[in-house]
């Protein structure tokens, strides 16, 4: 039982550093609009570095403790976390960022907030096709305001309402 219990701990704390670090990669490309790997990757390092470290020092100190219980439940959990923990933070650091560094998405690849949403909001279901829609060589359609700063591929394909 203590097995199964320390399995599902470590399926979650073997995946959080690399999930963090991800997501401010993929951050600085969507919301700093930051396109090069390399300053992606800086990026992810000094907005989440600091932050992956702490939890790593502090999981695995609470780890550390639980090592030396005299109960086997704990000793067990313990050094499964402490274990995972270490893993956990080696394969983000040394890993990870490297294949990040190397073979990271750029630009807007990779992100999926870019698409336009259709109209209806997510998960609508309609019958009607979609339809082309004319736009301007700066990319706004003949029936959009001045509000998007963003230029889009012609024709962009939308949802008839």
């Amino acid at each position: 039982m203590t097995e199964t219990i320390v399995a599902v701990i470590t399926i979650g704390f073997s995946i959080d550093y690399v999930l963090h670090f991800s997501h401010v990669y993929l951050e600085a490309g969507h919301e700093k609009r930051i396109s090069s790997r390399v300053f992606r990757t800086k990026y992810a390092f000094d907005q989440m570095g600091s932050t992956i470290c702490g939890g790593a020092l502090t999981t695995g100190g609470s780890a550390s403790v639980m090592m030396f219980c005299y109960l086997t439940f704990f000793n067990k959990i313990g050094v499964m976390i402490a274990f995972t923990i270490l893993l956990s933070f080696l394969f983000t650091f040394l890993f990870f960022a490297n294949c990040m560094l190397i073979l990271g998405p750029e630009g807007a690849s990779a992100d999926f907030c870019q698409a336009k949403p259709v109209a209806g909001g997510a998960g609508a279901t309609s019958s009607k096709k979609a339809v082309d829609v004319d736009v301007d060589r700066d990319g706004k359609g003949k029936d959009e305001d001045e509000k998007s700063d963003s230029v889009a591929p012609s024709p962009v394909k939308v949802q008839d309402v």
